[in-house]
């Protein structure tokens, strides 16, 4: 005797389901300046916090060495999709930002590389615009967007400059 097979209703009646995705904000959005697009409205709402919530960590003693972190990053701004479509990838700001805030508290310097010598990419749309600390850390020139002078840049002597534009 056959096992009796479930139907599965076709649901497809002709709806243009990108209008419905970006009528509630959940459709990837088109990039205003490169060819990838970026998350949607609703996942950076969700996904982004204004703030990262970085607090100074107490140590007791500072490394004093001379040893450094290495930090490798990816070079590449897009990932090709199976549909051909290029997503904006690269690091999270506050995903990068954090942790090097942590080992710059804590006495270490670091080098950021990437395999081909080219600049780190930041995600531009995870920058949680609310935060002094990261803000700082990272250090935007006010007139042009571009990483300048600061923290970031002075930890970072000898290697790839983190360019971003906020």
């Amino acid at each position: 005797m056959e096992e009796p097979q479930a139907r599965v209703p076709n649901l497809n009646v002709g709806v243009d389901m990108s209008f419905i995705k970006q009528l509630f904000g959940i459709a990837p959005t088109a990039e205003t300046d490169g060819e990838g697009y970026i998350p949607s409205p609703l996942g950076r709402l969700l996904g982004v916090d204004s703030k990262s919530g970085y607090k100074p960590a107490d140590f007791s003693g500072t490394y004093s060495g001379d040893k450094r972190v290495l930090v490798l990053c990816t070079q590449e701004r897009y990932l090709q999709m199976t549909n051909g479509k290029k997503f904006s990838t690269g690091h999270n700001v506050q995903e990068t930002a954090v942790p090097l805030m942590h080992l710059r508290d804590a006495g270490f310097g670091f080098d950021v590389v990437t395999p081909t010598g080219a600049p780190a990419i930041l995600e531009d749309w995870s920058v949680p615009k609310k935060d002094a600390a990261v803000l700082s850390f990272m250090n935007p020139d006010p007139e042009n967007g571009q990483v300048a002078g600061g923290a970031l840049d002075q930890t970072l002597t000898g290697s790839v400059n983190m360019g971003w534009r906020l």
